[in-house]
């Protein structure tokens, strides 16, 4: 039997190509997984904290768009700064003030369909990040040029996750990943969609 296990596990790494020429593992174990690995240099969610993931420069105010649905990972490391403690609380995004303005935010344009609710959240153990949805009338422009209070502005500081929801008309929203304290690093941010009415 000792033998039998043996050989086993030695052709789960000769098959399975888990370990690179230093030594240490590079893949993931899947999803279906009842105990994920935490690798090194990686949170519990997998998400590695050692090099920054990819993402793009922003375009006025958003590095792109994300969907119902759809998981984005990227980081807010060296991302530009627009939003900080006086624009979330002038705007009633929060009452709070976490020193939003030490650290830069990555943001996305996202669409709801009518008669949805969303619910956006960020994760991350690379750094301590919390995420926001507004809505503003002339989304040509970034928000805090155009002057105005936003119609809308969800944000739970020290909360993972955000909800908003339409009714009838599909609205477009900003959603923000924005350092509290001036924390900077990989996230995962994801949109869930549901019927609402």
């Amino acid at each position: 039997m000792r033998r039998l296990l043996c050989v086993n596990a030695l052709l789960l790494l000769a098959c399975s190509g888990l370990m690179d020429d230093g030594g240490t593992k590079t893949t993931h174990v899947p999803a279906t997984s009842a105990s994920p690995t935490v690798m090194p240099g990686e949170g519990e969610r997998g998400l590695s904290c050692d090099t920054p993931v990819p993402t793009p420069r922003p375009e006025g105010c958003t590095v792109g768009r994300i969907s119902c649905g759809e998981t984005i990972e990227a980081t807010n490391l060296d991302a530009p700064g627009r939003f900080g403690d006086d624009f979330y609380v002038y705007h009633f995004c929060t009452p709070q003030r976490h020193d939003y303005d030490d650290a830069a935010e990555v943001a996305y344009m996202l669409t709801v369909p009518g008669d949805k609710k969303a619910t956006i959240t960020v994760e991350s153990d690379c750094a301590d990040l919390d995420v926001s949805a507004m809505t503003w009338e002339d989304t040509g422009t970034c928000p805090r040029d155009a002057g105005r209070r936003l119609n809308e502005c969800e944000m739970r500081p020290k909360h993972d996750d955000i909800s908003v929801a339409t009714v009838t008309n599909a609205q477009e929203y900003m959603v923000v990943v924005d350092g509290r304290n001036g924390s900077e690093g990989n996230f995962r941010l994801s949109v869930v969609c549901e019927d609402y009415r």
